[in-house]
């Protein structure tokens, strides 16, 4: 990565500490359209989340149409190899978007959201996306560093 863009990014200032992550959730909608076994092996493949640990419930769409709501919970060691993966799977344009906005997709409780790109997913690119989106909540482990610290440390591992 530009070293110049980088440092720009993430501001000078470093630390010793790592970024960590307690637990995730993984949640989409299967619409009545979609091969739901097919695009629950792909989002399962691509994600490297087995299949065996996303759960489905029935619900209804926005229109009334049938929907399965899909989701898995991780824990701390699935977390972080979840993240890696997302990081290691966006293209350096889409990892330096994320990283000016990573604020913005941060709560006040330290959970960073992602949103994916379902359909291009299943294609095998990893793509921000709000459309249709598989979503993604992290808890970030952030005992009194202060935001500050996890936007600079989201930065950084975006940028490494």
């Amino acid at each position: 990565m530009n070293n110049i863009l980088s440092s720009r990014l993430v501001g000078s200032r470093q630390s010793n500490q790592e970024l960590t992550f307690r637990r995730a959730e993984i949640s989409f909608f299967i619409h009545a359209t979609e091969d739901g076994k097919k695009l629950l092996e792909g989002i399962s493949m691509r994600l490297d989340v087995p299949m065996e640990m996303f759960e489905q419930k029935k619900g209804d769409g926005h229109f009334g149409n049938p929907i399965q709501i899909t989701k898995v919970h991780l824990g701390h060691a699935e977390s972080e190899a979840l993240i890696k993966n997302i990081v290691r799977g966006l293209g350096i344009g889409e990892r330096v978007i994320l990283a000016k906005e990573v604020d913005s997709h941060l709560d006040a409780d330290g959970n960073l959201y992602l949103r994916l790109d379902k359909q291009e997913l299943i294609l095998g690119k990893l793509i921000l996306g709000a459309k249709d989106p598989i979503r993604i909540k992290v808890k970030i482990n952030s005992s009194s560093r202060g935001r500050g610290f996890i936007v600079l440390a989201c930065q950084r591992l975006l940028l490494e």
